[in-house]
């Protein structure tokens, strides 16, 4: 399956880090750009799946595996990159999604990865 919807063209710096944030989403993404940089945020407002497929494992690495954040900060956060993405009409986005979701409750309360 093609990440392009059908009559977009390759863009190489877009097929990397995503094309620019509207202005209509940037307030959405603004507090997460203000955590995680605009490349990474760029990623999971792209409109190519599988940039915001990779958007999310970029920044799942960064929380639970590079400890970058504070532990209240990185599940802020993490919550608002699920938010935007949880709904996501790919299903290997949502996916992806739900999984981030569930590892970033298990760092907080390790009880939960019995369910």
């Amino acid at each position: 399956m093609s990440e392009y919807a059908p009559g977009e063209e390759f863009n190489e710096e877009e097929a990397k880090h995503g094309e620019p944030i509207s202005a209509d989403k940037r307030s959405i993404a603004q507090p997460l750009i203000d955590v995680f940089g605009e490349p990474l945020i760029r990623m999971i407002f792209s409109r190519t799946w599988g940039l915001r497929e990779r958007g999310i494992e970029q920044i799942e690495d960064e929380i639970l595996n590079q400890n970058k954040f504070e532990e209240a900060e990185a599940f802020v956060a993490g919550v608002g990159v699920v938010r935007h993405t949880i709904g996501d009409k790919i299903i290997g986005v949502c996916t992806r999604s739900i999984q981030f979701l569930t590892n970033l409750c298990q760092r907080i309360d390790p009880s939960l990865s019995a369910y």
